[in-house]
């Protein structure tokens, strides 16, 4: 008896025991709280074997073991066929859907698969209506292991998808990442990679939501390209990161990936697959072209008519600024505006009518490339708060911060060189600057 060995199949490692000293734990390894007699039982009988690292009970070789319950307690719990889900042992007369009646766990009965695997004979865990099964997690010992985007619940707790990259994660909450898609103003698409492997989402379940993200990435990768162009970035040294775009392909592939047309990430990148053949010269250039300039600019979503619109260069820090204050849950100020509003989020065009300025309609672009200046500084702006006041994206958190305390603190003097009037407090600070595909045109026109 000084001797136990590791119940797992292929293992059989022999442990000594020890004899437990100190006082009993009050809580499971899991959080859970213990009981005095599950305690005592738990350190006397949960063991773990250092070859496999598997828990197991030594009295009845449960594995993994079975917390808050004593060996005894496990028996009459296995005879009651419990929930899939919830694992609540089941009444009369609902053993059939092995589902109790409890509605988070019906919901979750409608996207599970029903079918039995037929070379273990365990329930299948993925989802309903896919054309094949994903491989039993339950004798990948996977099932008992948590979800990596949730990190609350363990994935046999609810129908999982397994990606096309080969992770596993629950598909409502999946669903919930692409629903509430990018955590800050500024989009990014870094919400559609797999949590693990940072590769594009990719499940049957969710190909709705994906040709969404897509479309929208596709909007912002062409309006970014359109914007470096028009400002030379692509023929010419790049001041910001030392090539043109074109002279930067070859070393972009050292790099973390090369964009894809239809890539995800944090910029609109994606990894390049290790399996795919390499592309041509002129597709290689592309790709860098598109990495050049998703990394350059910030584009925001308009809140309005729904249209991604240019928000300044991504060089500014402000992006990293708001990340915090989003990760800290910085509160909203009395009278000021709340980060998290998308309504406050409006392109040009649509703050333009709303203002009621005229004269903003260019014949060439049309009103997709109208910019306001920032009321406190000469920053393009991003904010539209109050139906009057154009905010950038560094004097939007420090007004939320506390600045509209004195919104005089906010005001900076011109050193952009453009002609516009004074920053303000007042009304006196809006500035339209017009289109900026035409501005930036008429600036490489300019004799130097």
């Amino acid at each position: 008896n000084r001797f136990v060995r590791c119940p797992k199949p292929g293992c059989s490692n022999a442990i000594e025991r020890e004899v437990a000293l100190g006082a009993l734990p009050t809580h499971a390894p899991d959080g859970q709280p213990l009981g005095r007699h599950h305690a005592a039982h738990m350190q006397k009988n949960r063991f773990r074997c250092a070859a496999c690292t598997t828990n197991f009970c030594a009295e009845c070789g449960q594995f993994p073991y079975h917390v808050a319950k004593t060996c005894s307690e496990l028996a009459v719990h296995k005879a009651k066929t419990p929930c899939r889900f919830c694992e609540v042992p089941l009444p009369k007369g609902r053993n059939r859907a092995r589902c109790c009646a409890e509605k988070e766990c019906q919901d979750r009965l409608g996207n599970a698969c029903e079918i039995t695997h037929p070379s273990c004979g365990h329930q299948c865990l993925g989802v309903f209506g896919e054309s094949s099964c994903p491989p039993c997690i339950e004798c990948a010992d996977e099932h008992d292991d948590f979800c990596n985007i949730c990190w609350t619940e363990v994935l046999k707790a609810a129908p999982v998808a397994r990606l096309k990259c080969g992770h596993t994660f629950h598909l409502h909450c999946i669903q919930k990442r692409l629903e509430k898609k990018w955590p800050t103003a500024r989009i990014s698409f870094a919400f559609a990679d797999c949590p693990l492997c940072q590769r594009n989402v990719d499940h049957p379940s969710l190909d709705g939501a994906m040709r969404q993200v897509r479309g929208l990435l596709e909007k912002v990768q062409t309006a970014a390209v359109e914007r470096y162009r028009a400002e030379g970035l692509d023929k010419k040294e790049d001041p910001a990161g030392g090539k043109g775009a074109a002279a930067a392909s070859s070393s972009s592939k050292q790099r973390a990936g090369i964009f894809a047309a239809q890539g995800g990430g944090a910029g609109g990148a994606a990894p390049q697959d290790p399996k795919a053949p390499p592309g041509g010269g002129a597709a290689e250039d592309e790709k860098a072209l598109v990495a050049a300039a998703m990394k350059r600019y910030n584009f925001y979503l308009c809140g309005k008519c729904t249209r991604p619109y240019f928000g300044g260069a991504a060089a500014c820090g402000a992006v990293e600024q708001q990340q915090n204050d989003a990760d800290a849950g910085a509160g909203e100020a009395p009278g000021a505006p709340g980060v998290d509003r998308k309504e406050e989020l409006m392109c040009g065009a649509c703050s333009a009518k709303a203002c009621g300025w005229t004269g903003t309609h260019c014949k060439q672009h049309g009103e997709q490339y109208v910019e306001f200046k920032c009321r406190f500084c000469c920053s393009i702006a991003s904010f539209f708060c109050f139906g009057s006041t154009h905010f950038c994206d560094g004097c939007h958190k420090k007004w939320v911060d506390g600045a509209f305390k004195r919104a005089q603190s906010l005001v900076t003097v011109c050193k952009c060189g453009t002609k516009h009037p004074n920053n303000a407090t007042t009304i006196d600070g809006e500035h339209c600057f017009g289109c900026s595909l035409c501005r930036l045109k008429l600036k490489e026109a300019a004799p130097v």
